[in-house]
């Protein structure tokens, strides 16, 4: 049983780390951390949800290499934890390094390489506002936004959530001008 209360399903997912630390590394790759990470996240602790998440890439990265599907995923979503976080040099700096991998690898029209692109979008708009970077963030979500559009239709949530987001790059942009 998994609560829908994030004060609760706290509790439930503290389980695992105690299990880490008996049976030691491998224990890392279980699911149960990325619940573990998104509950941190949730309750505004993400300090503590880069910390989860960053162990659990490490230990996919080890053990599947960086051009796998859970690499990439666990890249998304520390990436994620980073820009909550506000650490969005690293972002940039994974999304530089994983984007080519992710877009060879899963292809252009993939959800996760579209998430990693709203990622870096995001990273863009928060580092500190220049020009350039709110004009790279509104061409990379224009490129999602029309990916999106084609693979999940007009009236997907993601979609709309990705027009808003470009809407929002867009006003940050006639601010700067």
């Amino acid at each position: 049983f998994v609560s829908r209360d994030p004060k609760k399903r706290f509790r439930c997912s503290r389980t695992p780390w105690f299990f880490f630390r008996r049976l030691g590394k491998h224990s890392i790759l279980n699911p149960n951390f990325d619940s573990l990470a998104i509950c941190y996240g949730k309750l505004g602790r993400h300090k503590e949800a880069v910390r989860v998440q960053r162990k659990v890439y490490e230990a996919i990265l080890r053990h599947h290499g960086a051009e796998n599907l859970e690499t990439i995923r666990a890249v998304n979503n520390l990436s994620h934890f980073l820009n909550n976080k506000g650490s969005f040099a690293e972002v940039l700096e994974l999304t530089s390094q994983y984007g080519p991998i992710a877009k060879r690898v899963l292809g252009a029209d993939r959800l996760t390489y579209i998430l990693l692109t709203w990622n870096r979008a995001r990273a863009l708009q928060g580092r500190g506002g220049s020009r350039a970077d709110i004009i790279a963030a509104v061409s990379l979500l224009e490129d999602a936004l029309q990916r999106t559009t084609r693979v999940f239709g007009p009236q997907h949530p993601r979609t709309r959530d990705n027009t808003e987001r470009l809407e929002n790059a867009r006003m940050g942009l006639e601010e700067c001008l």
